[in-house]
């Protein structure tokens, strides 16, 4: 695999299937920025499954934050707790809404985010 650093990009794909995921900053990508489509089944089925590795562990690395998060926001003794739950930790009412506005959820979202993370 080889990358190259494009002006306005990031990392782009210049090279061949990637083993890694290396494309950011779509938003400012230009048309030759980045790869060409995959033109093979095998090329495409690869790099579907990498991305779908690397998802995965993207996902428990998120929970693996979101478990660290609430063990820095424990609530205190005169606050209502995140969760009314008895088998997670007493997490403050308010930690959940920011780490969920830093990865792009609702408030909603980022409550069970935290909880499910914490019951795992």
């Amino acid at each position: 695999m080889r990358l190259t650093m494009k002006p306005g990009v990031g990392l782009a794909w210049t090279g061949v299937l990637p083993q890694v995921a290396a494309v950011a900053d779509t938003d400012s990508a230009t048309p030759g920025s980045v790869a060409a489509p995959l033109t093979t089944s095998t090329e495409v089925l690869s790099a579907a499954s990498t991305l779908a590795s690397i998802s995965r562990r993207a996902d428990t690395l998120l929970l693996v934050r979101a478990t660290e998060w609430a063990d820095l926001h424990p609530a205190s003794p005169d606050e209502a707790p995140a969760f009314d739950d008895e088998h997670v930790p007493s997490v403050a009412w308010d930690a959940p809404a920011e780490l969920a506005l830093a990865v792009g959820l609702s408030d909603d979202a980022g409550v069970r985010m935290i909880h499910e993370a914490l019951e795992l």
